[in-house]
């Protein structure tokens, strides 16, 4: 998805919320319940950054996310991974999830 009228912090408490909607929706396949969670990988854009390198830091977002246990989210900064259970948010830049 891209999301680009969503400071970061928006960004990561709509990834989080949409994690929850799908963890609490069911699924059914042959009539049987089929329990599922998600994992998601944010990466913010900025003027000096490629997409390439946007798509890079998600990806690696996503697998730190899936690392750290079922129906995370993380976001990745130039040097850091931050999941959802941590602070440090940065805000006023355009996001893809």
């Amino acid at each position: 998805m891209i999301l680009p009228k969503l400071s970061l912090k928006n960004c990561l408490k709509y990834a989080e919320k949409l994690c929850g909607r799908l963890a609490r929706t069911p699924c059914f396949y042959q009539d049987k319940k089929i329990d599922y969670t998600v994992s998601i990988g944010i990466s913010s854009l900025n003027r000096s950054k490629s997409l390439d390198s946007l798509l890079r830091e998600a990806d690696q977002a996503l697998y730190e996310a899936k690392r750290s246990g079922r129906n995370r989210v993380c976001f990745k900064t130039t040097d850091k991974v931050y999941n959802n259970e941590q602070g440090n948010l940065v805000e006023g830049h355009r996001n893809t999830i």
